[in-house]
């Protein structure tokens, strides 16, 4: 019998504490960094490695208690790195876009925490790969078949595993700077594929 009293997912992902709400934040960008490394490799863009530097950071900022870093002025790199879908025709701008609001997302909850910090970025990371598959949905189907064939696809069936197994994780998490996030950190990396099975390799 289902325990009608268990909050939904969201309300957990709430009521976690602010360092794992960052973590929560630092992990999904982490899974979704590939989007953005292999759109700025196919564009010539030369924003990968302040990309690539940023999430570095935000690992830093969970996993060291001797770090000190000013967020604030990490939050000002972060605007450059944004991608404009205007101006480019290639679909892969759009995931790119997503893995850096998903960046900032980290930055804003290091410099001021928030209680919707981790369901944010839970839903971007789900919109990430349902926009995805909109794009290869099967002709001639009606909306329901294809929110069902949405829902049952192995990326999306991935999508909601890996967001399960993350929660289990952090809510593990008793204290900042447990060596329990080197542990997270090597689940979101997923040996460099992201949530769109997408690898620079």
């Amino acid at each position: 019998m289902q325990d009608s009293a268990r909050p939904s997912f969201y309300q957990q992902l709430r009521e976690l504490q602010p360092f794992q709400q960052q973590i929560w934040a630092t992990a999904l960008a982490q899974r979704a960094a590939p989007n953005y490394l292999l759109f700025a490799e196919v564009t010539g863009s030369e924003h990968g490695p302040a990309f690539k530097q940023l999430l570095a950071l935000a690992w830093e900022g969970v996993i060291s208690p001797q770090s000190r870093i000013n967020w604030p002025v990490q939050q000002e790199k972060l605007p450059a790195l944004l991608p404009d879908p205007e101006a480019t025709h290639l679909y892969g701008v759009y995931p790119a876009l997503d893995a850096a609001t998903g960046l900032e997302l980290v930055l804003d909850e290091a410099v001021m925490p928030q209680t919707e910090t981790a369901v944010d970025a839970s839903k971007l990371s789900r919109a990430t790969v349902r926009h995805y598959l909109e794009q290869l949905c099967p002709e001639g189907m009606t909306l329901e078949e294809a929110k069902q064939w949405i829902r049952h696809h192995p990326l999306m069936e991935d999508e909601q595993d890996f967001q399960d197994e993350l929660l289990h994780q952090i809510q593990q998490l008793e204290r900042p700077f447990s060596p329990l996030v080197r542990e997270i950190k090597n689940l979101a990396m997923n040996q460099g594929v992201s949530n769109l099975g997408i690898s620079l390799d």
